[in-house]
C-alpha cells in the first residue's frame, strides 16, 4: 500500500510542476505606467481574467521614476504595457531599446495633436476629458489585438466607460462656458491640453518639470494677479505648492486644489471622480 502511495506521489508531482508552470505562462497580463493610464485600462478590462498592474504607485513623481529590475523583468512577460507616451516617462526610451518589450508597447497618447512649449512638447494630455476619450480608445484598440477572445467584453466595457466619459465632458464644456477666454493661474505647465479645449487660459506658475520660479517669473505674475484682480490660484493635489501658496499669500488670495490624474493617495478615488472634483472646484 505504502509502495502505491510513493509511486502515485512520483506521478502526481511532475503533473502538478507542469500545471503550475502552464497556468503562470498563460496569465493575461498588462503592465500600465502611472495612474490615468491605469485607471482607464482597468474600467476597459472588467469582467475579463486580464490581469492589470502598475508600474508607478502612490504619491511617487511619474515623470522621473525608473523602472525596478523585476518590474522590467515582468514587463518583458506581459501581453502589453500601456504608456502616456510624448515622453511623460523619461524611462520610455530604454524600455524602446529593449527588443523583450518594444513590440508590446501601446502609446495611449497616440494621434493627439501634441502642444509644444518653447522646444519642448507637452505630455499632459490626460488632464484634459477631450483627449482621455482619445487615450482610452487608442487603449481599447491595443487590448482587443492582445486578446481578441476577450474583443467582446472589452467593448461592452468601452461603450459603457466612454459614454460616462463623454457625458463628463460634456457637462464641462457647458459649466464652463462661463470661464471661456478667461485666464486661470495654476500650479506648473499640465493645464495646455485642459486650455485648449475649453477655451481657457491656464497661466501656470512653474514650467513642465515644475523648475522653481525665477524671481522676475513671480513678480510678473503678482502683477498679473493685481492688474487682473484675480481673487484665486489654483494649486495641485499631492504636489509640492511652496511657491503658489506664497504667492497668494502675498497677494491676499485664496488657493483651490485640482487633480491632474498623475498621481494618487490612498483614497482610491476614481479619474471620473476627480475630474468631476476638479469641476466642481472651477465653477464655485
Amino acid at each position: 500500500m505504502k509502495f502505491k502511495k510513493v509511486l502515485f506521489s512520483l506521478f502526481i508531482l511532475p503533473l502538478l510542476f507542469v500545471t503550475s508552470c502552464t497556468n503562470k505562462g498563460n496569465e493575461k497580463s498588462v503592465i500600465t505606467s502611472f495612474y490615468a493610464v491605469n485607471e482607464f485600462t482597468k474600467e476597459l478590462v472588467k469582467d475579463t481574467n486580464i490581469n492589470v498592474s502598475c508600474l508607478v504607485n502612490g504619491l511617487v513623481e511619474p515623470h522621473e521614476y525608473e523602472p525596478t529590475a523585476k518590474q522590467v523583468t515582468n514587463m518583458t512577460n506581459a501581453n502589453l504595457v500601456i504608456l502616456n507616451g510624448l515622453d511623460f516617462e523619461e524611462f520610455s526610451k530604454n524600455l524602446e531599446s529593449n527588443d523583450k518589450i518594444k513590440d508590446k508597447i501601446l502609446y495611449a497618447s497616440k494621434d493627439i495633436e501634441p502642444i509644444k512649449i518653447d522646444s519642448n512638447i507637452d505630455p499632459h494630455t490626460f488632464v484634459s476629458l477631450k483627449e482621455a476619450l482619445i487615450m482610452v480608445t487608442n487603449i481599447k484598440n491595443g487590448l482587443i489585438n492582445a486578446f481578441d477572445e476577450d474583443t467582446e467584453i472589452i467593448e461592452k466595457n468601452y461603450d459603457n466607460y466612454y459614454n460616462r466619459l463623454n457625458e463628463l465632458n460634456n457637462r464641462f464644456e457647458k459649466e464652463l462656458l462661463k470661464l471661456k477666454d478667461s485666464t486661470i493661474i495654476v500650479g506648473h505647465e499640465a493645464f495646455n491640453y485642459f486650455g485648449r479645449d475649453y477655451n481657457i487660459n491656464a497661466k501656470p506658475l512653474l514650467g513642465l518639470h515644475e523648475e522653481e520660479p525665477s524671481a522676475k517669473a513671480l513678480t510678473d505674475i503678482k502683477k498679473y494677479i493685481q492688474d487682473n484682480n484675480i481673487t484665486k490660484i489654483y494649486g495641485e493635489h499631492f504636489e509640492e505648492n511652496e511657491s503658489i501658496e506664497k504667492v497668494a499669500k502675498d497677494c491676499n488670495i485664496s488657493v483651490s486644489y485640482l487633480y491632474t490624474c498623475e498621481m494618487m493617495n490612498n483614497s482610491n478615488l476614481s479619474y471620473i471622480e476627480c475630474q468631476e472634483e476638479n469641476l466642481k472646484t472651477l465653477i464655485k
